[in-house]
C-alpha cells in the first residue's frame, strides 16, 4: 500500500494518484515488480505536464502549422516527413503516452481515428491507403512524450510483414 500525502488515503501499491488526482483524472498504473513510490509517480506526472511539451505549446503559440482542430485534437504536418504525406493527429490533453489511457480518455482515442480518416479524406488517400502508427516509449521511436498518431501515405510503404 502507498499513502497519499494531501489526503492520508492508502492506495495498492500498482495504482497510485497524484495530488491532481493522476493524469485526467485516472489514477497512473504502476508495473507488477517495479518499486515506484508515490512520491516518484507525482514527480512524473508533475514533469510530463509541464510547458515545456512541444506539443501542448503548439496550439496557442504556433496556431499557423494546425490544420485542422476540433474540442479533443488537433492536427499538423510533419517537419520531418517520412511520406509525400506525413500528418501527427494530437490530442490537446497532455496524455505521456498509453501509459496513461484509461477509461476518461476514449472519447480522445475514439476521436484520433475519427480525425485520421477525414484528414485522409481531405488529402484525397483514403482509396488508395494510408497508415496510421501510434508510437508508444522510446523502443518504439516515440520522440516527444506526448501521445499522437501518424498517418502516413502518398505512395506505397513498405510491408509491415
Amino acid at each position: 500500500m502507498a499513502t497519499a500525502p494531501s489526503t492520508g488515503r492508502l492506495w495498492p501499491r500498482r495504482w497510485v494518484c497524484s495530488r491532481n488526482q493522476g493524469v485526467m483524472g485516472y489514477p497512473l498504473p504502476v508495473l507488477p515488480g517495479h518499486s515506484v513510490t508515490v512520491d516518484e509517480m507525482m514527480v512524473e506526472v508533475e514533469y510530463m505536464a509541464t510547458t515545456d511539451c512541444i506539443f501542448c505549446r503548439i496550439p496557442s503559440e504556433e496556431a499557423g502549422q494546425v490544420i485542422y482542430r476540433d474540442e479533443r485534437v488537433y492536427v499538423i504536418r510533419d517537419i520531418a516527413p517520412m511520406a509525400p504525406l506525413h500528418l501527427l493527429i494530437i490530442p490537446l490533453q497532455h496524455l505521456g503516452s498509453l501509459a496513461y489511457i484509461g477509461p476518461g480518455q476514449i472519447p480522445i482515442m475514439g476521436q484520433l481515428f475519427v480525425v485520421a480518416e477525414e484528414m485522409a479524406r481531405r488529402e484525397g488517400v483514403t482509396l488508395s491507403g494510408y497508415r496510421l502508427i501510434l508510437n508508444q516509449g522510446p523502443d518504439s521511436g516515440q520522440v516527444v512524450p506526448h501521445l499522437h498518431m501518424h498517418l502516413l501515405a502518398g505512395r506505397k510503404l513498405a510491408d509491415l510483414g
